[in-house]
């Protein structure tokens, strides 16, 4: 038995695999999207506790030579 689909059904199979194709498609970018930004983010959150750190040890060094330079005079 020969299996026959109307035509209306296989203009609704045309049009449905591309659209099924298209949000896997956009799915799957904005998936990727998501992650870039939160790199990004993890990035930039990255830098501000290097500069943070950075700043510190600069303090640090500071007082320390101060500290040295008070005591030997």
């Amino acid at each position: 038995m020969p299996f026959r689909l109307k035509l209306w059904h296989k203009g609704l199979i045309i049009l449905a695999i591309p659209l099924m194709c298209v949000l896997v498609l956009f799915g799957t970018l904005g998936s990727l999207l998501k992650q870039a930004e939160d790199e990004v983010y993890r990035e930039r959150h990255a830098k501000q506790v290097i500069a943070e750190s950075n700043g510190l040890m600069k303090n640090f060094m500071d007082s320390a030579i101060d500290l040295y330079l008070y005591n030997g005079t």
